[in-house]
């Protein structure tokens, strides 16, 4: 699975919208689904802001 996979998933575990994300970790929604659909190389500092968002530790979004 991808890191964009991995964060889609875990944000609709979490019951939140990418909009809801977006905001919470201070990113636009479409950059948000542009990192979900794997269509931009996300920074490690974003990675994080999202993981810290969602309440998951950073090897729970190891992609492949």
């Amino acid at each position: 699975m991808t890191i964009g996979t991995l964060i889609r998933e875990a944000r609709k575990a979490a019951g939140w919208s990418q909009q809801e994300l977006a905001k919470h970790a201070a990113i636009s929604q479409q950059y948000l689904s542009n990192i979900e659909n794997d269509h931009v190389d996300v920074s490690l500092r974003i990675v994080l802001r999202i993981a810290k968002e969602l309440d998951l530790d950073l090897n729970q979004l190891k992609g492949d």
